[in-house]
């Protein structure tokens, strides 16, 4: 009789620690979303702006559109899957006198927007380069709010190279990309939308609600 209710207790020991690490699993998911990625960035970041992609969409739709400058917080690969429309490819570890020496000139009176996955690296390089933005008469700086998984999430447009343009792949292709420069983005000659986004890694991934769109290819 003892041994049965040895085995027993060990039953519900088993049973017990088993949900409880479901319990928490499920606990850590709600913890891990966008919207709390987010939070921890704005805690984080108290002096960097953020818009949301419905104001953004919206003025992406208006006359004002050319008074946006967009750029793209990511590396090559995950640019070339997909992008915001006419967003200039900015790598993470791009110098500051790198960017300012490109674009320096064209910044006067735009509205400078920075996206990456989920808004982690758009964030830091909007604070890396705000300043000098400001200094260049930048109307406003912002991160793109949950970034470019937040976008695909609400089914926003997205677009990558026409891949049937070989003027375009042979230009992409030219040469690899510096460590500290700044993007060719004249290879950004034709594009077509697609639904596909680039989920950063497995992770990261589970950001992005339907799995069927996650894409490490274009």
């Amino acid at each position: 009789m003892e041994r049965v209710q040895a085995y027993l207790l060990k039953g519900v020991i088993a049973v017990t620690i088993f949900l409880g690490g479901v319990l928490n699993a499920q606990a850590e998911m709600k913890l891990f979303s966008l919207k709390n990625i987010h939070q921890n960035i704005v805690d984080d970041y108290k002096s960097v702006k953020h818009i949301s992609r419905e104001k953004l969409m919206a003025a992406l739709q208006t006359k004002d559109k050319d008074n946006y400058l967009i750029f793209d917080v990511r590396e090559k690969d995950e640019f070339e899957v997909s992008h915001i429309k006419d967003a200039k490819l900015l790598l993470p570890s791009t110098w500051k006198s790198s960017f300012m020496k490109k674009y320096g000139e064209q910044i006067k009176g735009k509205q400078i927007i920075f996206y990456c996955s989920v808004g982690v690296r758009s964030t830091k390089m909007a604070n890396y380069l705000g300043q000098s933005l400001k200094e260049k008469g930048a109307k406003e700086i912002y991160n793109l709010e949950e970034g470019i998984f937040g976008w695909a999430n609400q089914g926003a447009p997205l677009y990558k190279f026409d891949e049937d343009d070989k003027k375009a792949k042979a230009k992409l292709n030219d040469k690899k990309l510096s460590r500290i420069d700044v993007s060719k983005n004249e290879t950004q000659i034709e594009t077509n939308t697609t639904t596909k986004v680039h989920p950063y890694n497995n992770h990261w991934g589970q950001l992005i609600n339907d799995e069927s769109i996650r894409s490490y290819v274009p």
